[in-house]
């Protein structure tokens, strides 16, 4: 599938920087258990880092026991970037965001280190709609977007789901320097308008010879 966002580069650019907040992963998603959400939990925890849980769904509630006193809860109509700053003076680990607008979300893709997504997924958008703010992501290798994303390029990949291979996925991330323009030349080669132009491509190569068009 292609993606796009309706933001310009320029658009992009102007979105700000979290003020007074730790640096964190982030987990963008419905709360569900194939994501297997509580694998990044619990890698973040075992390794001391920040890990903003964007999204609601049937699993939230498990979530937020699993991540037990480490745990932050955004409070209902509390602004996204004031929660961020509460649970950081508040030395939490995992910060539960709850459901978020459309702007959240960009604003979320643009302040975070890397997006984790260590579930199987059949494809993974998400993947890519952080791709184009230049964010790699931590990915399981059979998720469809992973024939779209080159490891240690563009993403890192894991083989298993267990909190051991997120724990290392991680680790590694950190060592690498990924280049946040060659993720986003990538993401920009899947979008609507050239997913169009190389599907017609495609219909016409194989008409070819065969119909008059």
């Amino acid at each position: 599938p292609p993606v796009d966002i309706p933001l310009t580069q320029d658009q992009i650019d102007a979105i700000p920087f979290f003020k007074n907040t730790h640096r964190f992963y982030l987990s963008l998603s419905r709360l569900v258990h194939y994501k297997r959400i509580d694998l990044s939990i619990l890698a973040c925890l075992q390794l001391g880092k920040t890990l903003v849980v964007a999204g609601s769904g049937e699993a939230e509630q498990h979530l937020h026991t699993l991540a037990g006193t480490h745990a932050c809860v955004r409070h209902k109509d509390e602004a996204l970037e004031a929660f961020l700053q509460r649970a950081t003076k508040e030395e939490k680990l995992i910060w539960f965001t709850g459901l978020v607008t459309q702007e959240e979300t960009y604003k979320l893709y643009k302040n975070c280190e890397v997006v984790l997504m260590p579930g199987q997924e059949d494809f993974g958008i998400s993947a890519l709609e952080a791709g184009i703010f230049g964010k790699a992501v931590i990915l399981f290798y059979t998720s469809g977007v992973a024939e779209l994303l080159t490891n240690n390029t563009h993403a890192v990949y894991i083989t298993k789901e267990t909190v051991p291979e997120m724990v290392y996925a991680l680790a590694k991330f950190e060592t690498l320097e990924l280049e946040s323009t060659q993720i986003q030349h990538n993401a920009r080669k899947h979008s609507v308008s050239a997913f169009q132009a190389a599907f017609l491509q495609n219909i016409l190569t194989k008409l070819k010879g065969t119909y008059v068009v």
